[in-house]
């Protein structure tokens, strides 16, 4: 596969995560188990505790899926437990053509 970047094994989540914002400046992240979403939560922590500059484009793949998710932000945003807007921290599409355009592959 063309530009990919090899990376080693990880002995645990949170070093995966580490290893993954390390070399990538788009999460694209897929319906999966309660690992998953507590991958796409911790990556939405690092953005909003996070400086600008390492600030990463996280894309959740799965409207239905992670809909829950973006409620829960959606009532953070809205009581006023965090300051920014979910949109601010990460998207959720359903489709290839709409990660192409966020990761300007089009």
């Amino acid at each position: 596969i063309e530009n990919c970047v090899p990376l080693a094994l990880a002995n645990s989540e949170s070093e995966r995560i580490e290893m993954f914002t390390e070399v990538a400046d788009t999460m694209i992240i897929f319906a999966g188990s309660a690992g998953t979403l507590q991958e796409a939560a911790t990556l939405i922590s690092k953005n909003y505790y996070g400086k600008n500059e390492n600030k990463k484009n996280i894309i959740l793949v799965g409207k239905d899926f992670f809909s829950g998710l973006a409620e829960q932000y959606n009532k953070l945003y809205e009581t006023g437990l965090i300051k920014c807007k979910p949109s601010e921290l990460f998207t959720i599409v359903d489709s290839e053509d709409e990660i192409n355009k966020l990761i300007n592959c089009v």
